[in-house]
């Protein structure tokens, strides 16, 4: 049989993409996982894979790298890899459902991954769990008739940094991202007719998830209470400030810690000081000034793959590194 794909459904030749971990496959691979696509679907009626191969980096969906500029794909020695148009291309549709139960379904999947063993599940053991008289009935979750739900759900969790999604092979995981996924499970609100059975360690730590889903370290919530604070009407910001919610976090959201998040510091100074004192121009400067000067140490990451990309980009960037933390002298 011939290299052959259908034509009517391109994302099944971009998923071929997506299962890989960086995206990436040589033309002998691709060639043969466009056989094996072939003879699954040889019902559904089928192009070259040529023509389609083409279309797709047409599209943007692909790049085509190390080969002949001509010939027929997949041409040999060629690599080819999905771009972000093409992830883009394959992103889950909104399911068409209320936001309200959008949302319960969000907290669930969450809740799953937060009670699993090291709160981390396959796409197959969280199917599992979702498979419950609860989960298939007030929450309306269909794993066989209607994954694309909870493809939705994962790809926006992922996205929110709340879970971190690991590809090996054919298999897919996904863990709890232990500071974004707490805030946001103990953000979201569970359905009002599920019942859940957990142990103690687990209600433990879900209780603990949301003493740290306050925006605000707890003194700092009293502080604004008593003497509302603008942006427009705030102290100036300079190192004493700094120093201050450096403290204050250091007592409620990580105490016993020695290490505090830039990007927590950012977020206190945006609620306080307002969008463009928290920006780089102005708070990066002052933060290796109060370094230079002694008042702080501050280290960088060089395994970043714990963080999401938000908590990065609020960092402050480095000579080829990421200045992550500040240290508690």
């Amino acid at each position: 049989m011939a290299e052959a794909l259908i034509e009517a459904h391109p994302s099944n030749v971009l998923r071929i993409f997506e299962k890989m971990t960086d995206g990436r496959l040589l033309a002998g691979d691709l060639k043969r996982k466009l056989k094996q696509l072939a003879t699954k679907n040889a019902s559904a009626g089928i192009t070259d894979a040529n023509q389609t191969l083409t279309d797709l980096i047409e599209k943007g969906f692909i790049t085509l790298s190390g080969s002949a500029k001509e010939g027929p794909h997949p041409r040999p020695n060629a690599s080819y890899r999905l771009t972000d148009k093409g992830r883009e291309f394959l992103r889950p549709a909104r399911p068409d459902l209320a936001d309200e139960q959008l949302q319960t379904q969000e907290a669930f999947i969450l809740l799953q991954v937060f009670r699993a063993k090291e709160q981390k599940l396959t796409r197959s053991e969280l199917n599992g769990r979702l498979k419950t008289r609860a989960a298939m009935g007030q929450l309306e979750f269909d794993v066989k008739a209607a994954p694309v739900t909870v493809d939705y759900h994962l790809a926006m969790l992922v996205d929110k940094g709340a879970l971190v999604e690991e590809k090996r092979g054919n298999s897919v995981s996904y863990s709890l991202n232990r500071e974004a996924g707490a805030r946001t499970l103990a953000s979201v609100k569970q359905h009002d007719g599920v019942s859940f059975t957990m142990t103690g360690e687990t209600l433990n730590a879900l209780i603990a998830a949301a003493r740290q889903a306050s925006p605000l370290p707890a003194a700092l919530l009293e502080s604004r209470a008593a003497e509302p604070v603008s942006p427009t009407n705030s102290r100036p910001l300079g190192p004493d400030a700094i120093a201050d919610y450096v403290a204050l976090l250091q007592s409620d959201l990580y105490a016993g810690k020695d290490l505090i998040p830039i990007h927590e510091v950012r977020r206190v100074v945006a609620e306080h000081h307002g969008a463009a004192a928290a920006g780089h121009p102005t708070f990066d400067p002052l933060i290796k000034q109060m370094r230079s000067e002694g008042q702080l140490r501050l280290i960088a990451i060089s395994d970043n793959r714990d963080a999401t990309q938000q908590q990065l980009d609020d960092s402050i960037p480095g000579m080829n590194e990421t200045i992550f933390y500040i240290v508690i002298r």
